[in-house]
């Protein structure tokens, strides 16, 4: 471990001081800090990590061949689909958490997407969405494993009841009024 808290001053000296001999030491610090990551990755049970992370990490590591049991999104109405295909790609399944009628990716382009793909002999084109939006609204899809969780608890009956109205079907209810 002294080793790792001398690095943050080595490299803040070899900044200062770029031609001097500390590169070859900070390098040799960097592989063995590379080395312990890929070992902890390769090994654990659990990653708790984000997408982009995720794949920047197994680029890095030259982890393209690890394959996990599962991969969970969280709040995955937020996630554009670009970056949840590397993530997706290395799990065997799939987990979605969140809500579609939520808050949808932010795209910071005046280019409006459209996707298009075909499922059997229908050609399915829509506007740009996330991933998770994309998946529950279409009904191509099987999402008999989809389960609604109508008990808000953040809020009262009286915040809710436009948003429940508008777009839940009167579905939610406020856990203060339960």
């Amino acid at each position: 471990m002294k080793k790792f808290k001398k690095y943050g001053k080595l490299k803040k000296e070899y900044l200062r001081h770029p031609k001097s001999s500390l590169l070859k030491e900070i390098n040799k610090i960097d592989k063995q800090i590379y080395d312990i990551k890929k070992n902890y990755i390769s090994n654990a049970s659990i990653i708790f990590t984000t997408l982009m992370s995720c794949a920047n990490s197994l680029e890095t590591l030259n982890l393209a061949n690890l394959k996990f049991d599962y991969l969970i999104i969280d709040e995955a109405s937020q996630v554009r689909i670009g970056e949840s295909l590397i993530p997706m790609n290395i799990s065997k399944n799939v987990i979605f958490a969140g809500d579609h009628k939520q808050l949808s990716p932010l795209v910071f382009t005046k280019t409006k997407y459209n996707y298009s793909y075909i499922h059997g002999q229908q050609n399915i084109s829509v506007d740009y969405k996330g991933l998770f939006e994309l998946i529950i609204c279409n009904p191509a899809i099987n999402t008999e494993f989809s389960q609604l969780l109508n008990v808000q608890y953040r809020m009262s009956e009286s915040l809710i009841k436009f948003s429940n109205e508008k777009f839940y079907q009167n579905q939610l209810e406020s856990f203060y009024q339960r």
